[in-house]
């Protein structure tokens, strides 16, 4: 007979390849897939061909805005899909804790955000090639790219939670997202002071850019991992209360 930890292991894994298959035939994630490398992928060509700029600076500064509006069409269904077919009430019947199952979810978002890094990533080979990639700004980017990403989809994961209207789960984290990367800015916030250096600091956007230069800091590494951990648990307190 299992042991819990391994019935749990196992119930994750079949949780995750479930929801990580049921992307593959959703159209949704093609779309995605199609606009984002298409859209990077005409940007990239400009700057580096038409422009003469040997670099991936505009494709990281392109990322967080593709991921503030398709990360959300990503997530708006992970969870009310499930609540408006009523299929929620199944999942939490089944011997699987609450943790498995939000862990399950959110590893086959992130397993497709990798996926999608993994096919740009021959824009930075293109460069290397060319001549004058900064190899440590491109992986730091990378990075980044993957922890603000990750950040997006536990946010987007627990907003689906709360509605069974996918587009209103899609509006409420796009709001929430937008937020969050723009408070940061000068244009918003370019006065001196407590609450101002409080806003700068909380941004998703200046964690953000010092992975696009290459700066690959402790303190940035652990806001994303929080804001992940947070949400993350905020979803499993909330699918615990519901089963009560």
């Amino acid at each position: 007979m299992f042991s819990y930890d391994t019935h749990m292991m196992y119930s994750f894994w079949g949780l995750y390849k479930k929801e990580l298959s049921a992307y593959f035939y959703s159209l949704i994630l093609y779309i995605f897939l199609t606009v984002f490398l298409v859209t990077l992928s005409f940007f990239f060509w400009k700057e580096t061909f038409l422009v003469g700029q040997s670099s991936m600076r505009i494709f990281f500064e392109y990322i967080p805005w593709f991921f503030l509006f398709l990360l959300p069409a990503l997530t708006m269904r992970i969870w009310s899909e499930e609540k408006k077919a009523g299929t929620l009430e199944i999942l939490r019947s089944l011997p699987v804790s609450s943790t498995s199952i939000v862990l399950a979810k959110y590893c086959s978002l992130c397993t497709l955000l990798f996926m999608v890094l993994v096919l740009s990533f021959p824009f930075a080979v293109i460069l290397f090639f060319l001549g004058g990639v900064d190899i440590g700004a491109v992986c730091g980017g990378f990075l980044g790219a993957f922890l603000l990403g990750g950040s997006f989809l536990s946010i987007g994961q627990f907003f689906s939670f709360l509605t069974k209207n996918q587009i209103v789960a899609f509006i409420l984290t796009i709001i929430s997202l937008f937020l969050l990367f723009v408070i940061g800015f000068p244009l918003f916030f370019n006065t001196r002071g407590v609450v101002s250096n409080f806003l700068y600091a909380v941004s998703a956007h200046t964690h953000y850019l010092d992975f696009t230069k290459g700066i690959i800091s402790m303190s940035g590494m652990y806001y994303y991992v929080s804001l992940v951990v947070l949400f993350l648990y905020l979803n499993v307190r909330f699918l615990s209360w519901q089963e009560k």
